[in-house]
């Protein structure tokens, strides 16, 4: 796998590898490895395939985010590394998201109006994921009608805004499963704002096994 600047790969777990610098210029390599039972499936349903060059939207955001988690790990306390795993979780979501920003930009009457308001209805989406939000007020948070928001939004993210909050609300999920085994299955869909039985059958879409399969053994 050859990469560029601006771009990422997906390396799967236990692939031989090294690093080279085809030109010999200095160059610049940050990586983040996580695991689970469905770290695979999870990169898959966000659209990320291994061995494929990705290109991103911008360079600093991501870099960002990788400081954001690497300053996590560096804490010892165990609030500080729970606090990580949903960082990681939503990272292969939020790099699906940039490469399709780069590959199929907003062509509107105002893309930079468009743009700014899509980015909006993501940040509410991430920060109130957890609540039983409607798509009809994520568009009138923006200032669309629900018809047109759901166009500006799949043209910019490649899916539509209820598929990309439930992809927030699975990447979470799997984050909460993971980290806590004694925790509920319904309580796991009460913090992702989800209906227990709508919250399982979309889990078994997405991943092909229910949540309540999806757990670290607990420490006896």
């Amino acid at each position: 796998m050859e990469l560029g600047p601006s771009q990422f790969g997906v390396i799967p777990a236990g692939q031989p590898h090294t690093y080279s610098s085809i030109t010999g210029e200095p160059w610049l390599l940050a990586f983040i490895g996580f695991g689970g039972a469905l770290s695979e499936r999870i990169a898959e349903v966000n659209g990320l395939n291994p061995f494929q060059a990705y290109t991103m939207a911008g360079w600093e955001p991501v870099w960002s985010r990788f400081e954001s988690i690497w300053q996590l790990f560096d804490k010892t306390d165990g609030e500080s590394v729970w606090s990580s795993s949903p960082l990681i979780y939503e990272l292969p979501l939020w790099l699906g998201r940039t490469h399709h920003q780069a590959q199929h930009p907003v062509q509107a009457d105002h893309p930079s109006v468009s743009n700014k308001a899509m980015r909006k209805a993501v940040v509410l989406m991430e920060e109130h994921y957890g609540e039983p939000i409607l798509i009809s007020d994520l568009a009138k948070a923006v200032g669309y009608s629900i018809q047109h928001f759901g166009f500006l939004f799949k043209v910019q993210y490649g899916v539509t805004p209820l598929q990309y909050l439930n992809r927030i609300r699975m990447n979470h999920a799997t984050a909460l499963l993971e980290s806590d085994p004694n925790l509920p299955v319904s309580e796991v869909a009460l913090r992702i704002g989800m209906e227990n039985n709508y919250f399982t059958r979309a889990f078994k879409q997405y991943y092909g096994k229910p949540p309540g399969s999806f757990r670290k053994p607990s420490e006896s």
